[in-house]
């Protein structure tokens, strides 16, 4: 169950849809082995975004890994975002700001306030598309 206090945000009900449907997908869903995705992977990933998204900031992409683990992506003309929840709940995140030059990574963490940063700089590069 999620609880949303106040109004839903508008990217909520598609990501929701989308990770609904990527749950269903078996075992070797790509033919080459693939893990089912992990529910605390996807879980934790939905209260991530709940944290670091802003009014502004577009609906990420949502992608299963061959791993279980679950990635929420943002490709702008002006840079683009990565973050993939992995199945022990912690996640990794990759941002590239075109116009700057400015790349970053952060391997597996818990930083939750990182993440925000990251949404931030994702929402500016998206207001300036």
């Amino acid at each position: 169950m999620i609880l949303v206090e106040g109004q839903e945000p508008t990217w909520l009900p598609p990501v929701l849809d989308r990770l609904a449907k990527l749950l269903e997908l078996p075992e070797n869903w790509n033919s080459y082995g693939a893990l089912q995705l992990n529910p605390h992977a996807v879980a934790r990933g939905i209260e991530l975004l709940g944290w670091s998204m802003v009014d502004g900031t577009p609906a990420p992409q949502v992608t299963p890994t061959p791993t279980g683990s679950v990635q929420f992506e943002w490709h702008l003309r002006n840079g683009h975002l990565e973050f993939e929840v992995l199945p022990n709940e912690q996640f990794a995140i990759f941002l590239e700001d075109y116009a700057s030059g400015e790349e970053w990574e952060e391997e597996p963490t818990s930083n939750v306030e990182l993440l925000r940063s990251a949404v931030a700089k994702l929402t500016t590069l998206a207001e300036r598309s």
